[in-house]
C-alpha cells in the first residue's frame, strides 16, 4: 500500500469514525495502570488475520495508528489479538488512552470505536520519604481522550472521582485528609502519614452514574523503616553478650598462663 493511500485510509476511517457507525453504540473501556485491558471487538468477521485495529489519541487523520496485528508502537509486545479478535492489552500505562478501532481489510468496513480510559494513582513526587510524620501527596488521574468524547462523554453520565479506605469509608469524611479537585478528571489527597498507617491502602474510584468503573489504589509501607530498626534492636544486645564472652574468655586465658604457687611442705 503506497503512502497516498495509506492517508486516504486513513481519511476514511477519521471521517468514518466522526459521522457515526451505522447506529452501533461506542464502547467504554476503564483500565488501571499497570494491569491488562481486553478491547471488544465488535464485528462479526471470524478470520482475525483480515481484521486491523487503529488507534487514535488527539483526533485528526495524520494521528491514526496502525497496530499491526495488535502490536502497539508505543509498547512492542504489549498487544495482542484474542481468539476472537478483541484487542488485548498488557499491563497499561498511561500512554495507551485514546479511542479505538477495528477495520476490515481490503473492504474499509469499521465498527463502533472503543474509548479506552486510564486511572493511575502515584505519588505526587517521587523523592517523597514515606515515613511516620511526612508529608504524603497522592494524585489520581483518568487519562481520557482529548478531543471527541469529553463534552459529550461528561454529559452523558456524570463522571466523579473519589477516595476510600480499604473499609470502604471516604476520606473525605476525615479532617486529617485533604481532597482537591483538579478538572473533571484529577483529585490530590494530602495527609500527614502516622505510625499505624504502615500498609495502609487507599483507593482512589471512578464513579460513572452509580456504578464504580475502575478503582486504583496506593498502599503505604514502612518496611526499609521496620527493617533497619528490627536490625538496631537485634544488634545491641548481641553485641554487648560478645563482649562480656570475649573479656571472659580473655581472662580465663590469663589465669592459665599465670604460674601456680606451691607452698613447700616437705621442710
Amino acid at each position: 500500500m503506497t503512502d497516498t493511500s495509506k492517508m486516504l485510509l486513513l481519511r476514511l476511517i477519521f471521517l468514518f469514525l466522526l459521522s457515526g457507525t451505522s447506529g452501533m453504540k461506542d464502547t467504554h473501556v476503564f483500565g488501571v495502570c499497570g494491569e491488562d485491558v481486553i478491547l471488544p471487538y465488535n464485528g462479526t468477521l471470524s478470520d482475525c488475520n483480515a481484521t486491523e485495529w487503529y488507534y487514535n489519541r488527539h483526533g485528526g487523520q495524520s494521528s491514526f495508528t496502525q497496530l499491526r496485528k495488535g502490536n502497539m508502537d508505543n509498547g512492542v509486545g504489549r498487544g495482542s489479538l484474542t481468539s476472537d479478535c478483541s484487542l488485548n492489552i498488557n499491563k497499561i500505562t498511561e500512554e495507551d488512552y485514546g479511542i479505538y478501532t477495528s477495520l476490515i481489510r481490503n473492504k474499509n468496513k469499521a465498527y463502533a470505536y472503543v474509548f479506552l480510559h486510564v486511572l493511575c494513582v502515584s505519588p505526587l513526587s517521587t523523592h517523597t520519604e514515606i515515613r511516620p510524620s511526612s508529608s504524603l501527596t497522592l494524585i489520581c488521574h483518568l487519562y481520557t481522550y482529548d478531543n471527541f468524547c469529553c463534552d459529550k462523554f461528561v454529559e452523558m453520565e456524570k463522571i466523579e472521582l473519589i477516595w476510600v479506605n480499604r473499609a470502604g469509608i471516604l476520606l473525605k469524611t476525615d479532617s486529617r485528609y485533604q481532597i482537591k479537585s483538579l478538572g473533571q478528571f484529577s483529585s490530590i489527597l494530602t495527609t500527614t502519614l502516622l505510625n499505624e498507617d504502615n500498609n495502609t491502602e487507599w483507593t482512589c474510584h471512578v464513579i460513572k452514574g452509580n456504578a464504580v468503573k475502575a478503582s486504583a489504589s496506593f498502599t503505604i509501607k514502612y518496611i526499609v523503616i521496620i527493617i533497619l530498626g528490627e536490625i538496631a534492636a537485634f544488634t545491641a544486645p548481641t553485641v554487648i553478650l560478645l563482649q562480656i564472652f570475649c573479656e571472659r574468655r580473655a581472662d580465663n586465658r590469663r589465669k592459665a598462663k599465670t604460674p601456680r604457687k606451691y607452698n613447700d611442705t616437705n621442710t
